[in-house]
């Protein structure tokens, strides 16, 4: 039952990556409000917005994707990790430029931490229970295959 929630809960998160992805495509004054404190350096520079921007839609939508799959097939170890990773990726980038670098105000990436916190806390609880489900099914093919 709690699987399930955690799979609703990855479409949610899926959803707001692919809508935070839209409207950064769509909007690209929106990376100018993101990266508060560097703003005039992003302004200035002529290629560096537009590859910023392009990068971060391409990177929001793969981890879109991924979480999506995930939340459909949860079972499968190599989607889960992969899952766990690209949220810890995330955590880490977001919390080096807001306390580390300071490119990012904290207040502006608050919203997604607490999603990544929260996805990263539960899929790091029910990995132990994905680690029993996914070796008995292997050890129910080894079996079948034995015989």
């Amino acid at each position: 039952m709690a699987l399930s929630y955690l799979s609703y809960w990855l479409l949610i998160v899926s959803a707001y990556n692919f809508i935070g992805a839209a409207f950064l495509a769509c909007k690209p004054e929106s990376l100018e409000h993101l990266f508060v404190g560097s703003a005039n350096i992003l302004i200035n520079d002529g290629m560096t917005v537009p590859i910023l921007r392009r990068v971060i839609v391409w990177w929001t939508l793969t981890f879109a994707v991924l979480r999506t799959l995930t939340a459909f097939s949860l079972h499968h170890r190599a989607l889960y990790l992969s899952t766990l990773w690209s949220f810890l990726v995330w955590l880490g980038w977001s919390c080096s430029e807001a306390f580390y670098f300071q490119t990012v105000p904290p207040y502006t990436l608050s919203f997604g931490m607490g999603m990544g916190t929260i996805s990263t806390i539960w899929l790091l609880f029910y990995l132990p229970t994905m680690w029993s489900i996914t070796a008995n099914k292997r050890l129910k093919t080894e079996k079948l295959h034995c015989k």
